[in-house]
């Protein structure tokens, strides 16, 4: 009592002084209500502009006019002053720019005596409707932009709606940040982002990012729109996956791959020997991913084949793969796929094309059949079964579409035995955001509390942001964001603007827009105050606080609470309902309240003040809960623990269960006596969470406290499963001695978002586990510390927003094996080179365990499985593995192995061989070795040899010579004296591996002696420098020869110099006393010949009786004169008519422009070498 009167000696003093304040400043006018700073009003709909004088004043002594834009109000039918002075619009208009109602208003005080007095200006701003937040877009940037480096780009956008010029301004961000505006980046006046020249040098610089542009009203309003990613056209230098060389059978399936990073995605088309792929024929086809299926090979389908990238600006072509078409071998082979790996995810935008590949080789050609996981399609897939290649195409792809879809290959042996090879794509439609539900533009009192709502869908879920006025919201804990939603608290001025939320996932974005207007409070305007005001359910931390609204249309209300001795500390809290639960109290503490009530019209006045006061410290006698188990839908049996001491139970008089709806703050009562430890309560809400405490009674009463204090328990009571109600499909994953793990997908036809999961366990109508929350993106869950030896239902719940069942589904465990048993029938297959199909029998429901390993190891895997099949995958090619299954309950009970099965996995394609060579035998022939793969991947079958002068190296392989052995050397003849370039390869089953690395050598024209040495790069650089040496030798030796011929021969003309003598030039030489040099005479000159000079070209001259020249020497001439002329004719001056024989009595493909063996000219050592030698005849 004595507080009270404190607080209201303190509020009459602030009241009185107040009051002496006014008088000492009284005007005579003054204003108890003025129009607020923003109001908006809705074109066609009635607005009202509050205004009244304050004071006491006589009747008509004081007028209210209005103004707007400082100009007086036109009043009329549409538009009056109401007797209380607001300004009443019967109806908005806003005709721009006839005329708008909008404008800045004043409302205008006048008394009797002349005197007046204006409010403050209240700025009223028209929308369309209730959505319409005064911003808007007219043109949004597009979601993705490709820019060409240096060439010029423009980003569009554009405000909507009527605004006079310069109201609304355009700016731009980039990744969140204003974008620099320069000479090169600058904003065209109807909004454009306009880019010179786009660059792009990273990590320097790139204009490359996420765009978003922003409008700003001049009232400073924004809005931001959706992001607009800016990328900068590439495109790699090189294929990331180009086209291998090939061999298929005729008749069998081939697949040739081919990818290119690039932006944009570039087209994809093929060329076979350089030339278009023929559109006629429908065996080809080139999927969306680049990759090249060619159906019912034929033998006209071989050749080289180049994949072909192309844009507006860019066009490349891959490495060449040579495609090996070879005849059907007859023989078996089982079905193998032709892509990996065996499992893919793919993710596809919704509306786009879902394309997904498999083919598959093997002899007979395999049957391809789709099916998926939902069987949602199984009708079309059934007709929808091909040989060879099965590319299943799902036009404008919608969220149903999200499946798990499997494609089997399967052929039939001779034995009539079945072969299955497969392949799985899971696959993930994603859904663009949508908006669902939103809240609408909101005119609120300050102090209010206020919540925005903006429910979206998507795959996946998207993600969402909240800005308010363009920049992103700061949370705190007044304004928090709770999933979809935006919560304020308790709003204040300057939380008005304007309120996006913005939802984005991998597929899009999208975003909705809210406008807040707050009022602020009105003063001395009478509205009564709450009454009632009562404090409920106390513990020795909070008061569950009650009142009741004397004023209709209380909005809100401002609760506010002190500790009663410290009245300068007060809390407040905003609330909407007519109760709180304040909590974080001191225990043993009186606290003192009161309220103040919110309409639309302004605030109450204070409420009465009330004191109450927490209890005291935790009882010692409270019974501890150790149990609460659900038994049906509406009933609950609760367990807990008596005191221990003897002393402290002679004090309990009585024992009582209370139980209460989460979230509710009233508790019920069941009475029970002090001798009993449970209790059964019925007539619950099912699906519904309780909270369950059992409390001790003395002489001195019941213990105060909460579910805090208490030792509660929750529990979730079990909802009524309705067999209508779409269901979860609830899978087990793996089972171990005392823990179980399942998964769960929701139904396709339920469109509604969970918001948790419930998940609980039940045995004989008895809840063993749970009920337990899960977060709505959890899709599996394990439950340990549990006994499996009994069957048990396992139930999974989705719970919506309101905590109400959209899903349920239940799944029966049943242990198969209460005693371990063994398996019968087991059967292993080899389905590819590295994997393998297991089938058993064993119990229905079984639990198994699948251990195998490599024949000759030590190290066993292990695999557990709930079905009575298997695929074992990732293993070695062509290795012998050992597989068993056994049946188990638990790690120590598990059944007999009792049969143990060996099977060799399908051969592979072998790795390249190694450390090939080349010996050469002879000037034509030689010897090539080479050691075995590393890896074979099974039985190597044939070896092939590849080998071209090294001029055709270019070429593709399959243009070179080949030669197949199943040794590891293969002799060779017909080899020419040239570089060569080589290669192996080896097959197996499978088909042919790698080649080898390219392996050079030379050949030689030697002598038998050089047979055995092998002629290598560096043994055939040593040879050529020995036979350069060997050469230079012969020259020099040539030389003295010549020299000495030539002194013999001038002392025979100095002997006989009456006989004239003409050189190789064409000079004669007289002997009369003086030797002089004379130009021959015209005569000399050679006629024209189709014969081949000598090597000085001249000729004789029938003149010159007995003068012996270098002319032309018929082939065969005998005479005395020239009998020992000797020439040595030059190789190079021989006419080549056909540009490859380098003498006429070797015509054809034997000769080339290096030489020719059958005419014995070796051009490595003659062909530059031209002597002519002269013998005096004795």
């Amino acid at each position: 009592m004595a507080s009270r009167t404190l607080l209201h000696c303190l509020l009459c003093t602030i009241a009185t002084l107040g009051f002496a304040r006014a008088n000492e400043n009284d005007i005579g006018l003054s204003f108890a209500r003025e129009p607020p700073k923003f109001v908006i009003g809705y074109k066609g709909k009635p607005l009202v502009l509050a205004c009244a004088p304050g004071g006491s004043h006589s009747e008509g002594s004081v007028s209210v006019s209005w103004l707007v834009n400082g100009e007086p109000v036109v009043l009329s039918d549409r538009v009056s002053v109401q007797p209380t002075g607001s300004l009443s619009f019967k109806e908005i208009k806003h005709d721009l720019p006839q005329h708008s109602d909008e404008g800045n208003y004043q409302c205008k005080l006048t008394s009797s005596d002349g005197l007046s007095l204006l409010s403050k200006a209240s700025s009223v701003r028209v929308a369309a409707d209730e959505n319409d937040i005064g911003l808007s877009f007219a043109r949004e940037p597009p979601k993705l932009v490709i820019g060409y480096k240096g060439k010029p780009l423009a980003l569009a956008c554009a405000p909507g709606g009527s605004h006079s010029e310069g109201s609304v301004s355009v700016s731009w961000l980039v990744n969140g940040e204003p974008v620099v505006l320069s000479d090169r980046v600058s904003i065209h006046p109807t909004g454009y982002l306009s880019f010179r020249e786009i660059e792009h040098d990273p990590p320097r610089h790139s204009d490359e990012g996420n765009y978003q542009c922003k409008l700003t009203s001049s009232d400073g309003l924004s809005l931001l729109s959706k992001a607009s990613s800016v990328r900068v056209a590439v495109f790699a230098a090189s294929f990331t996956q180009s086209p291998k060389n090939l061999s298929v059978e005729i008749g069998d399936t081939a697949r040739l791959s081919c990818h290119i990073e690039a932006v944009p995605t570039p087209n994809i088309f093929w060329r076979r020997d350089n030339k278009t792929l023929p559109n006629h024929e429908r065996r080809y086809s080139v999927l969306r991913s680049g990759v090249l299926l060619i159906d019912e090979v034929q033998e006209s389908d071989a050749g080289v084949y180049h994949c072909i990238a192309s844009n507006k600006k860019v066009r490349i072509a891959s490495e060449g793969a040579y495609l090996e078409v070879v005849p059907a071998s007859q023989r078996f082979r089982p079905a193998r796929m032709l892509s990996e790996p065996e499992t893919v995810d793919i993710k596809v935008q919704a509306n786009e094309t879902l394309s997904l590949e498999c083919e598959a080789s093997g002899y007979p050609v395999p049957l391809l059949r789709w099916s998926s996981l939902s069987g949602s399609k199984k009708k079309s897939f059934e007709r929808q079964s091909r040989l060879g290649s099965n590319v299943l195409a799902i036009p404008n792809s919608m969220e149903r579409d999200s499946d798990v879809y499997t494609c089997e290959a399967t052929n039939v042996d001779s034995e009539n035995k079945e072969h299955h090879a497969l392949i799985r794509y899971n696959v993930s439609v994603q859904v663009p955001p949508i908006i669902k539900r939103t809240s609408k533009s909101v005119n609120r009192i300050v102090g209010t509390p206020i919540i925005f709502k903006c429910d979206m869908a998507g795959v996946p879920t998207p993600k969402i942001s909240w800005y308010k006025n363009g920049t992103l919201v700061d949370t705190n804990e007044r304004v928090v964001q709770d999933g979809w939603h935006l919560i304020i608290r308790n709003s204040l001025i300057g939380d008005a603007g304007i309120y996006q939320c913005r939802g984005w996932n991998d597929a899009g974005e999208a975003w909705a827009a809210f406008r807040l207007v707050e009022e602020p409070g009105v003063k001395d305007v009478a509205i009564d105050p709450p009454t009632d005001l009562k404090c409920g359910y106390v513990t020795t931390s909070s008061i569950d606080f009650s009142w009741n609204a004397s004023a209709i249309n209380i909005l809100a209300y401002s609760l506010y609470y002190y500790e009663t001795a410290r009245l300068f500390s007060i809390n407040e809290v905003t609330v909407t309902a007519k109760s709180h639960i304040v909590e974080e109290l001191k225990p043993l503490t009186n606290y003192s309240f009161f309220l103040i009530g919110f309409t639309i019209g302004g605030a109450s006045n204070i409420s009465e003040i009330v004191t109450c006061r927490t209890a005291g410290g935790r009882s010692s006698i409270l019974p501890q809960v150790t149990l609460v188990q659900a038994n049906s839908p509406t009933s609950v049996t609760v367990f807990w623990k008596k005191p221990k001491s003897q002393e402290t139970l002679n004090k309990v008089i009585g024992q009582k269960v209370l139980y209460r709806v989460a979230g509710s703050h009233e508790f019920k009562e069941k009475d029970t006596p002090t001798d009993v430890n449970n209790a059964t309560i019925t007539g619950l809400t099912s699906g519904v969470l309780y909270k369950v405490c059992v409390i001790s009674g003395t002489k001195h009463g019941w213990p105060l406290g909460d579910g805090g204090t208490f030792n509660c328990q929750s529990v979730m009571m079990p909802e009524v499963i309705n067999t209508t109600q779409a269901t979860l499909e609830i899978k087990i994953v793996q089972v171990l001695k005392s823990a179980i793990k399942f998964r769960w997908a929701r139904s396709k036809k339920n469109r509604i978002e969970p918001r948790s999961y419930n998940i609980s366990a039940w045995r004989n109508g008895t809840v063993i586990f749970g009920p337990h929350n899960v977060g709505p993106l959890v899709t599996n869950y394990s439950i340990k510390d549990i006994d499996l030896r009994e069957p048990l239902t396992i139930q999974v719940r989705a719970l919506n927003v309101d905590g109400d069942s959209v899903e349920v589904g239940s799944f029966e465990f049943k242990p198969s094996l209460v005693h371990a048993e063994s398996v019968s029938a087991l059967e292993v297959v080899a389905m590819s080179s590295n994997s393998v199909k297991l089938t058993w029998e064993g119990r229905y429901g079984g639990l198994f365990r699948v251990s195998y390993k490599l024949l000759g190891s030590d190290d066993f895997i292990q695999i557990n499985s709930s079905e009575h099949s298997i695929f074992i995958t990732d293993l070695k090619p062509y290795s012998t593995y050992k597989f068993s299954v056994q049946s188990y309950y638990s790690n120590l009970n598990i059944g007999a192995s009792n049969q143990t099965v060996q099977c060799q996995t399908l051969e592979a394609v072998p790795e390249p061989p190694s450390e090939l060579n080349f010996t050469q035998s002879d000037s034509s022939s030689g010897k090539f070795t080479w050691s075995a793969p590393s890896e074979s991947n099974g039985q190597i079958r044939t070896y092939l040899v590849y080998y071209t002068p090294a001029e055709s190296a270019d070429q593709p392989l399959e243009q070179w010579l080949q030669a197949p052995t199943n040794q590891t050397w293969l002799q060779v003849s017909g080899l020419l004296p040239t570089s060569y370039v080589a290669t192996v390869n080896a097959s197996t089953s499978a088909g042919y591996g790698r080649a080898a690395d390219f392996f050079k050598f030379q050949m030689l024209s030697v002598d038998s002696s050089l047979a055995d040495e092998p002629t290598s790069l560096n043994s055939l650089r040593h040879d050529r420098l020995l036979l350069a040496v060997s050469i230079s030798a012969v020259f020099i030796f040539f030389i003295l020869v010549v020299g000495i011929t030539y002194r013999l021969a001038k002392a025979l003309r100095l002997r006989n110099h009456n006989i004239p003598h003409t050189n190789g030039n064409g000079l004669h030489h007289h002997s009369e006393g003086i030797d002089m040099m004379v130009l021959s005479s015209s005569s000399n000159i050679p006629p024209a010949q189709t014969d081949h000079l000598d090597t000085k070209g001249w000729h004789p001259t029938p003149q010159a009786t007995g003068v012996h020249s270098n002319g032309r020497i018929p082939n065969g001439t005998s005479t005395p004169m020239l009998k020992h002329v000797h020439i040595t004719e030059n190789p190079r001056f021989l006419p080549r008519g056909d540009g490859k024989s380098a003498c006429p009595s070797c015509p054809g493909p034997g000769c080339n422009s290096r030489g020719c063996p059958s005419c014995q000219v070796e051009p490595l050592l003659a062909a530059d070498v031209t002597q002519v030698t002269v013998l005096a005849e004795d």
